[in-house]
């Protein structure tokens, strides 16, 4: 990784990656990691994302268990996987802070967060909008509200004024249990 992330930091290319990347001690700085464990970090991945910026790096954010798109809503969900510790309700997806989930990795050393959809179980556009909406709106209230001003009360009638307007445009979004659907 050293050598690899070298080469393309010479030809003057910003070096992503997963937060495996952090295996390395010789990353370029500036170098970026996608943490993409878990909200409770597992084995080294804390230690790894940890070390990018402990050598000038930053961190994108994406925990696979509140973040990836294509993670089913609930058993139900006819579509994406559960890979991540089961499904992830949309509670969940809005629920979490990305600058609490890593010891020792502080808010400036966040570059942003990351909404991920691997598709091997999407087949079609339908299926690619039932799963992104509506947890990519709650993604985005992550990614660009203060933790301390976000209230998940208060997300689900903007969420429902939200979802008049995809039903105008013709989106196919998922409708999980629990908000007062159009």
């Amino acid at each position: 990784m050293a050598r690899a992330a070298g080469i393309a930091a010479d030809t003057g290319k910003t070096v992503v990656g997963w937060h495996q990347l952090g295996q390395s001690d010789q990353l370029p700085p500036g170098t970026v990691g996608q943490y993409w464990g878990y909200l409770e970090p597992e084995g080294d991945d804390a230690a790894e994302a940890r070390s990018i910026v402990d050598q000038g790096g930053q961190l994108i954010m994406s925990p696979a268990d509140v973040a990836y798109l294509d993670m089913k809503y609930d058993i139900l969900t006819p579509h994406g996987l559960t890979w991540a510790k089961g499904p992830t309700r949309i509670e969940d997806a809005y629920g979490w802070d990305p600058a609490a989930v890593l010891p020792g990795v502080e808010e400036e050393q966040l570059l942003g967060v990351e909404a991920p959809m691997w598709t091997e179980t999407l087949r079609t556009m339908d299926d690619v909008e039932q799963m992104a909406m509506p947890r990519l709106a709650a993604m985005a209230e992550v990614a660009w509200t203060p933790q301390a001003a976000r209230d998940y009360a208060e997300f689900v009638p903007r969420l429902v004024t939200l979802a008049r307007h995809w039903d105008a445009e013709g989106v196919h979004y998922l409708r999980p249990h629990g908000i007062p659907w159009p």
